[in-house]
């Protein structure tokens, strides 16, 4: 018989901190799911970029909205670019007490209060 593999939570592995230069290299939050490995990526800019998860995390890492994550643009495009990681949820701790995601707490805090009522 074959053996059950027991199904918990993967060895922290501590890895380091890719922070974005700004320049080449964004911090980005998923807005929308495409097919294909696609995203539609809010990045700290505030440009709207349509990125592709690249081959190495396709299988191995599952994507979703809201996710943050580390996004390289296009050379020849600036309005596209290529998913390098995803953050995990320390790695975001670490972001926001360095304030590196300011951009996406001020779209929050925008859509809050951003309620209408009909009468």
């Amino acid at each position: 018989m074959a053996q059950k593999k027991s199904r918990g939570k993967r060895s922290a592995v501590e890895r380091s901190i890719e922070f974005a230069d700004e320049i080449n290299s964004f911090y980005g939050q998923i807005i929308k799911e495409f097919g294909g490995c696609s995203f539609l990526v809010y990045c700290s800019d505030k440009v709207e970029r349509r990125c592709i998860l690249r081959g190495k995390l396709q299988k191995k890492v599952w994507m979703g909205i809201n996710d943050i994550v580390y996004v390289v643009k296009k050379e020849d495009n600036d309005r596209q670019g290529f998913i390098e990681l995803k953050y995990t949820q320390d790695e975001i701790k670490v972001l926001k007490e360095h304030k590196l995601l300011k951009a996406f707490e001020e779209e929050e805090s925008k859509q809050q209060f951003d309620v209408q009522f009909e009468e």
